[in-house]
């Protein structure tokens, strides 16, 4: 793609990697007790009881929603997420459950709107028109804190399962920064003021075997509401929201 950068290039390469290992790391392995690497056995012996999807990796295509009419979603906008979440059954075949846990996610858009300072640290916002730019984009690094609900048809000895899962996940902006490059400079601000600290999202999670289909929505904005109106230098960026849809790996 004309616009996917390095960045980009690692992110699927690691998800490529990732993949590959979980398919390994799921495959049949011949034992006494006919349990599957895909459940974590909470005690020897008793393999009736086990633990599932706990560690994840996931990928994400974003697409901004309620944007202004001169505002551009373009390229490949992506997430790159991934983490630990705690699995918590709640019914003697272990199959419905709830979870809660704790990752990282990496969340870039490429968008026509640039942010950055001038040469006094005041923070400023502009639409671009095409040809302005080569690549122009903002990024978010944050720490996410998932909760769900679980439904699946697993038990000790099955592991291709059916699985759906939804919930909420809040994550906290700990690093943002907006990259601008044109044919002449290539510059990186950190530290927007105009985009928010916290979001929140809904998310659903559907999948078969190794893989998940996942699709997020922030119900949060991306900037801040504070902002609104005459207050922020784009009229109609206070309502931006984040559909991000996907795949997802649990590998253990």
């Amino acid at each position: 793609m004309k616009y996917m950068t390095d960045s980009t290039i690692r992110y699927i390469t690691l998800l490529c990697v990732m993949c590959i290992c979980s398919a390994v790391y799921g495959q049949d392995v011949p034992d006494t007790t006919n349990t599957r690497k895909s459940h974590k056995l909470l005690m020897r012996g008793q393999k009736n009881k086990y633990l599932d999807d706990q560690l994840y990796v996931g990928f994400t295509y974003n697409i901004l929603t309620s944007m202004p009419s001169d505002v551009k979603n373009y390229s490949f906008s992506n997430t790159l997420s991934f983490g630990y979440i705690r699995d918590i059954p709640l019914n003697k075949r272990r199959n419905i459950g709830i979870a809660a846990g704790v990752g990282l996610g990496y969340h870039t858009y490429y968008t026509n709107v640039r942010m950055g300072r001038d040469e006094n640290g005041v923070a400023f916002m502009k639409v671009l028109d095409d040809g302005q730019y080569q690549s122009n984009r903002f990024s978010l690094q944050t720490v996410d804190i998932p909760l769900q609900v679980r439904f699946r048809g697993s038990t000790a000895e099955k592991f291709n399962f059916w699985r759906v899962y939804a919930g909420l996940t809040f994550s906290w902006v700990y690093k943002n920064s907006s990259t601008f490059k044109d044919e002449n400079i290539k510059v990186r601000y950190y530290d927007i003021p105009y985009l928010n600290e916290w979001l929140y999202s809904a998310n659903l999670q559907v999948g078969y075997g190794k893989f998940t289909v996942k699709v997020d929505y922030t119900l949060g904005t991306l900037f801040k509401k504070k902002y609104a109106g005459d207050a922020l230098p784009v009229s109609g960026l206070s309502d931006m929201r984040s559909c991000n849809v996907g795949l997802l790996v649990y590998i253990l």
